[in-house]
């Protein structure tokens, strides 16, 4: 058949049916068919609604959806209908967490990430801002109705119909401290619940824009650094959490936020769980089901929706959930059915359009109307899914207009998706916040796919070989000559200079155990590592690791974008979310194979400084090149840029202090813990900072001291506990 040149030159350029990936619900790439699955998108409106009118009565739902159903499509279609009031709602969308251990600080994250980069109204204000204003108002009003003050009145209801008049407003030292004053005691009035420490950022944020970053990553859960710490006002102590102690310390926070959404929101917040597929481990569904029990027990403003492969609910999830978060769920428990024959021609026309619009075709199903009977009999055959649709219609495509394009093969298809994603990635880099979990899976599926021509050989990468707090992976590395040598990977996203040295001591520690041992430290550069004279122990720390033959990577926007791209690309794989041209999805072995072949640091320098370095580790020339380097005598920085007063000078005295003043140090540290309590190893961290000690030693010494000091002993570890 003849086609139109004009058609089909923009049909080779922009084939509207050549389907890679799902993609990001909260990004519409492409025309929306409204009637398919009307029934669902309708009975989960209504459930909002009855959330937003009841929200004390708890709610949660599922959507159940093969392969290709639509199911990230219908959070997208949820997410444009919130953002029209039909019916309004705030979201958080939610890919799988990585780290059981970390699951309530990655939905405190991923739910305050969500509700800052969400505006509504023309005047493009978030969530947040909108509360802040209403509770601002609500001070006021109450201030106008003490003193009768009409002016007063007057700016209560400029701020409550604007709420980011109330945070843009230019307070004078005066008012802005009294105000400070009545925010306080207003919402301790009526919120004795509140976290202590959540209120006094509020407040902060309320009245000070030059504090609202800080006070933000607070928000999120970080472990801000001491100068963050003190331009809010507030102790640092998440610096030497627990990991137990964060975790609760992010429940309290989504509670707290909860109880503000609640009570000043106009809307509940969504979290939309996606691709659970990548769920697997007994800790991991064990986790999610605590994510689960909280929202149903503990929430008021918030509603979960998760969506599941039908056969991954039945044999993974349904099985290992409670039984009464299962009876919740199903409760509300809706099935995508997928496309009618009219429907199905609907998408083809939409998609038709997108591409074609402008140019003059003889209908709006052309090029397929030239051979109507071959069209009417592929659609109608056995037609399951939305993806089902436009596969066929691609193959058709072909078929029918004799265009001579070669199927993409697997890899093809993989390479085409994994630019696409970093494009996204970098197009809405603020969707993603730096991500501890995901840059480590990123770096696992690299490692644990090299070819054989790589330069070196991975035999062994997990977290086994030395169980290391602070190590994300220790690898065991062969390399051409057949030496064998361990490689700490140390990722880092902190923003404290505790932690961060606390995760270079690790790896200097490791290294110090065996020569052909190496520490490779990877950050992201969205999370500062400032240059001398600050953090002067932590910038030592690093060149140690450095001067011993270890090596620094750190990620800029472009190489970032890389690795959270491939880490996202492998949740879509086991999600079933990227298919070949005929239908069939991409498989984990062929994932595995794309990144073998594909990816390395030639083709991508994203991945370079990471492959050259472990090239050339077995010759040892990077640590001997350091020894080679003439040492330079320790010297201070310049007297007009002192050091940070937060952190210990380099290079700190190593002293033998008596046991009593070790149990006296020991003391004054846990004084400053609001739980007066700290895991040993965490002790002995802060300890050697300016002494040389060692768990077991800190822990026998103790022993002595037991009228101040409790020993509280787990299997893996031991807690401290200050009398």
């Amino acid at each position: 058949m003849q086609l139109d040149p004009t058609i089909r030159k923009q049909l080779l350029a922009n084939n509207p049916f050549s389907f890679s990936a799902a993609g990001d619900p909260r990004e519409n790439d492409y025309p929306d068919v409204e009637g398919i699955d009307q029934e669902v998108t309708q009975s989960i409106s209504q459930l909002i609604e009855q959330k937003q009118k009841q929200p004390g009565i708890p709610r949660a739902a599922i959507v159940l959806g093969e392969t290709g159903s639509g199911k990230t499509h219908m959070i997208g279609r949820l997410i444009k209908a919130g953002s029209k009031g039909k019916p309004p709602f705030s979201f958080a969308y939610l890919q799988p967490f990585i780290d059981p251990n970390c699951a309530f600080r990655y939905l405190l994250k991923e739910i305050v990430s969500n509700l800052y980069s969400t505006s509504y109204s023309n005047e493009k204000y978030s969530q947040i801002d909108y509360v802040s204003g209403q509770i601002i108002a609500k001070v006021l009003f109450k201030v106008a109705e003490r003193y009768s003050d009409d002016k007063i009145f007057k700016i209560a209801r400029t701020f409550q119909a604007s709420p980011l008049k109330a945070l843009k407003r230019k307070y004078t030292p005066k008012d802005r401290e009294k105000l400070l004053q009545l925010t306080k005691n207003f919402l301790k009035d009526n919120h004795d619940e509140l976290n202590v420490n959540f209120l006094h950022v509020l407040r902060q944020y309320f009245f000070f824009e030059e504090k609202r970053r800080a006070a933000r990553h607070w928000f999120m859960g970080k472990a801000i650094d001491q100068e963050d710490c003190e331009l809010l006002g507030i102790r640092d102590y998440r610096s030497t959490q627990t990991p137990e102690a964060a975790e609760e310390e992010a429940r309290q926070i989504l509670l707290s936020l909860d109880l503000i959404l609640n009570t000043y929101g106009d809307r509940p917040l969504i979290v939309f769980f996606d691709q659970l597929e990548n769920l697997t481990t007994k800790e991991q569904l064990g986790k999610f089901n605590q994510l689960l029990q909280f929202f149903c027990d503990r929430t008021r403003a918030m509603m979960p929706i998760s969506f599941f492969r039908g056969d991954e609910w039945n044999d993974n999830f349904r099985v290992n959930l409670d039984h009464q978060i299962v009876t919740r769920l199903e409760g509300n428990e809706f099935l995508l059915k997928g496309c009618t024959q009219n429907q199905a021609k609907e998408i083809i026309r939409s998609r038709l359009d997108m591409v074609l619009s402008g140019i003059q075709r003889p209908d709006s199903l052309y090029p397929f109307s030239v051979d109507a009977k071959e069209f009417e009999r592929v659609i109608d055959h056995q037609v399951k899914s939305p993806r089902d649709v436009i596969n066929r219609a691609n193959q058709l495509l072909f078929s029918i207009t004799e265009i001579d394009i070669e199927v993409d093969t697997p890899h093809q298809v993989l390479a085409k998706t994994f630019s696409n994603k970093i494009a996204k990635i970098l197009a809405n880099f603020d969707h993603f916040e730096p991500d501890e979990g995901r840059l480590t899976l990123a770096l696992q599926l690299y490692l644990n796919n090299r070819p054989e021509n790589a330069g070196y050989t991975v035999e062994q990468l997990d977290e086994s070989l030395e169980k290391i707090k602070f190590i994300d992976l220790v690898g065991r590395l062969r390399s051409i000559d057949g030496s064998v040598y361990k490689v700490a990977f140390l990722i880092d996203v902190e923003l404290h200079f505790r932690t961060v040295g606390a995760s270079l001591r690790r790896g200097i520690a490791l290294m110090q155990k065996k020569e052909k041992n190496r520490a490779v430290f990877i950050r992201d550069m969205r999370c500062p590592f400032p240059e001398l004279p600050k953090w002067p122990a932590t910038n030592q720390r690093l060149q140690e690791i450095e001067d011993a033959g270890g090596s620094k990577i750190f990620l800029d926007t472009e190489a970032a974008a890389h690795w959270y791209a491939l880490a996202l690309l492998k949740f879509d794989v086991e999600a079933g979310d990227v298919s070949c041209e005929d239908g069939t999805s991409i498989t984990r072995p062929q994932f595995n194979a794309f990144i073998r072949d594909c990816l390395n640091g030639k083709a991508f320098p994203a991945f370079a400084k990471l492959d050259d370095y472990l090239k050339a580790i077995p010759d040892g020339s990077s640590k001997k090149a350091a020894e080679a380097k003439p040492k330079k005598k320790a010297t201070s920085p310049p007297k007009s840029t002192p050091p940070s007063k937060h952190e210990q000078p380099d290079n700190p005295p190593v002293t033998k202090p008596s046991s009593e003043e070790i149990a006296q140090m020991a003391g004054e540290i846990l004084k400053q813990i609001p739980v007066r309590m700290l895991k040993a190893d965490l002790l002995v961290d802060k300890l050697s900072e300016k002494h040389s000690i060692n768990t077991d030693k800190l822990l026998h010494l103790l022993e002595d001291y037991h009228e101040q000091f409790t020993l509280i002993r787990a299997t893996d570890h031991t807690i401290i506990k200050l009398k």
